[in-house]
């Protein structure tokens, strides 16, 4: 994929991702600004595949910036950019990651055991957020957002107590059922690391990484990259 369409199909994206949560993206140059009010008033910058240069100017406004998010597909070379322009990068990136969602089960998902059931809601036409309970306790959680004809899926995620029983994949399953409903043909979310294996699983693909940096300590050195680290659940 080139950069062109990496862009548009982050553009995407990041509406969804901006719709699902409440936010309201504000774009300077090629960057994203978003003030993230579910996590404290934190205020993050997004930009796809920069320049050195780019790197470096966005590196000089981290003041009123808590960090820094990009998309790439050659993550080595913009770790090293990123730490050479005096930032550092968070230890594991997390990854972009595509479907054909057309391709994906059409029938609703049977509950993965005993006691499980999942409540469905609709804050607005265009986002549908999952519930699932064992036995009354919430278990598990997603979202999906419909922009056009791509669902954007976030914060899929399952309590401690009850990981490992399947309930990630149910709630992918339910979501995109529920999507399917509005003719959608693209599946887009941003993976954490230990996400990234439960997507590919289900048939996602890989598109980019997505590397978080924030300002270097000032007595810190700043090592160059030379390799890849290796998913926030969505």
């Amino acid at each position: 994929m080139d950069a062109q369409n990496l862009e548009q199909l982050v553009t995407t994206w990041m509406e969804g991702w901006a719709h699902a949560r409440g936010y309201s993206p504000k774009t300077q140059g090629r960057a994203f600004l978003v003030e993230r009010h579910d996590r404290d008033g934190l205020v993050e910058k997004l930009i796809v595949c920069p320049s050195a240069d780019e790197l470096r100017e966005l590196s000089s406004s981290m003041d009123s910036v808590d960090h820094l998010t990009v998309i790439t597909q050659d993550l080595a070379e913009t770790l090293a950019r990123g730490q050479s322009a005096g930032l550092a990068p968070r230890p594991e990136p997390d990854t972009l990651m595509v479907t054909d969602i057309q391709q994906h089960d059409v029938e609703p998902p049977l509950p993965p055991g005993d006691g499980i059931e999942h409540e469905l809601d609709r804050p607005d036409p265009h986002v549908i957020r999952i519930l699932v309970t064992v036995n009354g306790q919430e278990a598990a959680r997603g979202t999906v957002a419909v922009v056009d004809q791509v669902a954007v899926f976030d914060k899929i995620g399952t309590q401690e107590a009850f990981r490992r029983r399947g309930l990630a994949s149910y709630v992918m399953r339910l979501l995109t059922h529920a999507a399917l409903d509005a003719d959608v043909e693209t599946g887009l979310l941003a993976a954490s690391p230990d996400g990234r294996h439960l997507y590919q699983h289900l048939g996602w693909d890989e598109v980019a990484s997505v590397p978080v940096f924030e300002s270097a300590p000032l007595s810190e050195e700043k090592p160059v990259a030379h390799g890849a680290p290796e998913d926030s659940g969505v």
